[in-house]
């Protein structure tokens, strides 16, 4: 296969995962079976770490927030800038989330944590890559 063929391949599958990504909200609010797909939900939280050095505690930083649609074989992925603050409107439904540290951090994420969404519903959560000794 030439550079050429290569490039372009690679081009083309980069372009059709950004695509995907930023269809995943738009798609899962007009799925079938959202009775109620026209009404938003949302998950608002935090993406930190915890402990530490005195006076320890929760300390937000920036990486990245994942979304497991239950209804759908679908992963929604956003990141997150260094003040930890997250917003990612949803349909109602069922979802698993997780998050994970900045690049650098060795790849630790949060425990997952299962998530119903009832219509209207916003669901705020805080989410811990990393206890700190």
């Amino acid at each position: 296969m030439s550079r050429f063929v290569k490039l372009a391949l690679a081009l083309f599958v980069g372009t059709m995962t950004v695509i995907a990504l930023q269809a995943a909200p738009a798609f899962a609010s007009t799925a079938a079976g959202h009775k109620s797909a026209g009404h938003k939900a949302a998950i608002v939280g935090e993406l930190g770490v915890d402990g530490g050095a005195y006076p320890g505690g929760f300390r937000p930083t920036a990486g990245t927030v994942e979304v497991e649609f239950n209804s759908l074989p679908l992963v929604l992925v956003r990141a997150v800038g260094k003040s930890g603050k997250f917003t990612i409107k949803l349909s109602p439904g069922s979802y698993t989330v997780s998050g994970c540290g900045p690049d650098g951090s060795g790849n630790q994420c949060s425990q997952a944590q299962d998530i119903h969404l009832a219509s209207g519903q916003v669901d705020d959560i805080q989410l811990v890559w990393a206890h700190l000794p």
